[in-house]
């Protein structure tokens, strides 16, 4: 989930990813997967513009705000206990979300401890502040009183409405970019982002120990002292990134024999420098659930990092136009996170019990990310260097429309199941199986529905939207849809798990992976040569699910019977899906009806399954219409 993170795309800020994402996996990215670190993690190099969006929900904020409120009053407690609550706790997965805004300064930032103490006035005076603003959040009319099990399902029902909304917003203006973009530039400049790209994910994710999570899961994740740590070594960690990558682009260059790497990578790599000096209030939005404002900021970044991409594209129609269109996003959006959002300012300091308990409950999420690198980029790492640039840009489009469904769940498991779900385990001690159930159901038949479409439908719509240069990626569609299922069901598991403290597990499952990867890539490659390879790298995703599945169970959630029964759906599908492509491509050749057939065809097969969510939203819809206008 976290867990888990694609073509050419500036690095996502958080990583949502995946997870967001996956990408972490959460990071996922992502992750594919992360995104997304966040993870997926894992996320991502996939399109061509810039940025991908962190979901938003500004109706949720006011409550979410609130029930932080009321945590945040016993936020006063000593260093050590909130070191302990965030090992337990918020031990996410930013792996999945892709590239996660956290940071392995430790050793550095504690040499800066003393001058803490001199500023301690400062300190306190803003300690009072903020805790004059969550007393007036908390006034604003909490629900105290409100069973956890009820905020559960409200803050899911709306909460992944909007960031749902947000997340498909954006992915269809990256997509729309990207059709123009590869009208107008060669297959070889997607080629070479795509390779500049794993070397920036890696960099992030080899340097992640859970900042970003940490604020938005730690009891004092809003006090200044903690948030002017986090900024410190955020920015001391993309300088660094920076200078390590400005070191690596020479001997990369050499390894792929692609001399304009030198100059390249060191320009792109400068957004490390850029992200690593965002502003700690956007992570204190996201804690607060206050998405919206985040998303309408990386929605109106993402829009001019788009036209700025096209612009340039149109008249260079060379890769710097996607460099410079990316260091534009960057700053635009720091810039933004700094000026467009309410809260303290940030400062260059370190507090050295905040410092300890980032470092204490990031341990696992550095082991987790580490692992979720292998697994989220090898296969461009390796298919980079089996096949050429333009074969890695035919494999960069079939990655993003293939990890467009799970990249949307690790986002939401991010920003909206996993702080949920913590409320609801800190408050009860356990995540009743039927609420986890019941929560996660829509989301799969949601996901399961588009990837039926693209398994029984990838080459169709390769055909469609592409011109005769990508049509490979048709097969490749298919594919890694197939893989991107389990990647799915992966993605609404692990925030539970996660909430419940046990993130060694998401290390665990991200090895699994790396283990099925360093058996079946090589293997398929042996056997059937590229197509096997990446047959191998979509079976892969089974690997990490399946362990993912055994510690649901063995956590009472019990996922297995409606996994298997939405697996079956899928496969359902995706074949009657396949037979009406074949079916009317017999009969006509014209490819618009023949992607006409598969969405009719899978929409047929899923709509009784759809049917009950959709009933309940009306009824939710109206429910909330007949309170507002009681309340009038």
């Amino acid at each position: 989930m976290s867990d888990d993170r694609e073509p050419p795309e500036p690095p996502p800020p958080d990583a949502a990813d995946a997870s967001a994402e996956d990408a972490s996996a959460s990071g996922r990215t992502r992750d594919e997967g992360d995104a997304s670190a966040h993870g997926g993690a894992e996320e991502q190099a996939a399109g061509a513009e810039g940025g991908a969006v962190d979901e938003g929900d500004d109706a949720d904020g006011g409550e979410a705000a609130e029930d932080d409120a009321a945590e945040d009053g016993a936020s006063d407690d000593d260093a050590a206990e909130d070191g302990a609550a965030g090992d337990d706790a918020s031990e996410d997965g930013a792996a999945e979300d892709g590239v996660s805004e956290d940071d392995a300064a430790e050793d550095g930032a504690r040499g800066d401890d003393a001058s803490e103490d001199d500023a301690s006035t400062d300190d306190a005076a803003e300690d009072d502040a903020s805790a004059e603003e969550a007393d007036a959040e908390e006034g604003e009319g909490a629900e105290e009183d409100e069973e956890p099990r009820s905020k559960l399902g409200r803050l899911v029902r709306r909460g992944s409405f909007i960031s749902v909304g947000s997340h498909t917003t954006s992915q269809l203006i990256r997509f729309g970019s990207n059709l123009i973009l590869t009208r107008l530039l060669m297959q070889e400049v997607f080629g070479l982002m795509a390779l500049m790209h794993v070397v920036l994910i890696g960099l992030h994710l080899f340097s992640d120990v859970g900042i970003g999570p940490a604020i938005v899961q730690n009891e004092k994740g809003e006090d200044p002292k903690f948030l002017h740590t986090a900024f410190t070594v955020q920015v001391g960690r993309g300088v660094l990134l920076w200078l390590i990558c400005c070191a690596v682009a020479y001997p990369f260059s050499l390894f792929y024999e692609e001399p304009e790497l030198v100059t390249l990578l060191p320009v792109l790599g400068f957004t490390t420098v850029l992200s690593g000096l965002q502003s700690t209030k956007y992570w204190v939005y996201q804690r607060k659930l206050r998405l919206g404002p985040t998303a309408i900021l990386e929605l109106g970044t993402q829009v001019v990092s788009v036209v700025t991409m096209i612009v340039l594209a149109w008249i260079y129609r060379s890769v710097w136009a996607l460099v410079i269109a990316s260091l534009i996003s960057d700053a635009l959006k720091t810039l933004l996170t700094h000026v467009a959002l309410e809260g303290h300012g940030d400062r260059l300091r370190i507090h050295k019990p905040s410092l300890t308990s980032m470092v204490r409950f990031g341990k696992w999420i550095f082991i987790s990310t580490i692992v979720s690198f292998c697994v989220s980029q090898t296969d461009r790492l390796v298919f980079g260097k089996l096949g050429s640039l333009e074969v890695l840009a035919t494999y960069s489009i079939a990655v993003t429309l293939a990890a467009m469904p799970s990249q949307a769940l690790w986002r939401l498991t991010g920003t909206v199941l996993l702080p949920a779900y913590s409320q609801i385990f800190q408050a009860e001690g356990t995540i009743p199986s039927k609420d986890f159930l019941r929560v996660r159901g829509p989301m799969m038949v949601a996901a399961g529905w588009v990837l039926s479409g693209l398994i029984g439908g990838g080459g169709v719509a390769i055909e469609l939207l592409y011109d005769d240069r990508y049509l490979d990626g048709g097969w490749m569609v298919q594919l890694l849809s197939m893989g991107a299922w389990f990647m799915v069901l992966d993605a609404t598991v692990a925030p539970a798990i996660l909430a419940k403290g046990k993130s060694q597990w998401i290390a665990a499952a991200n090895t699994a992976k790396l283990v099925g990867m360093v058996t079946l890539i090589p293997l398929g490659y042996w056997l059937v040569g590229f197509p096997g390879a990446v047959a191998g790298y979509a079976a892969t995703e089974s690997f990490r699910y399946l362990l993912s599945l055994f510690v649901a169970q063995k956590e009472g959630l019990a996922p297995f019977k409606s996994d298997m029964q939405e697996t079956a759906m899928v496969a359902v599908a995706s074949a009657v899906g396949y037979g009406a492509a074949l079916g009317v491509g017999y009969l006509v050749d014209l490819v618009v009806l023949e992607a006409a057939a598969v969405f009719l065809a899978v929409t047929a097969v899923y709509y009784p399954r759809a049917r009950p969510a959709i009933r309940r939203f009306k009824e939710e819809r109206a429910r909330r219409a007949a309170a507002a206008a009681a309340a009038s």
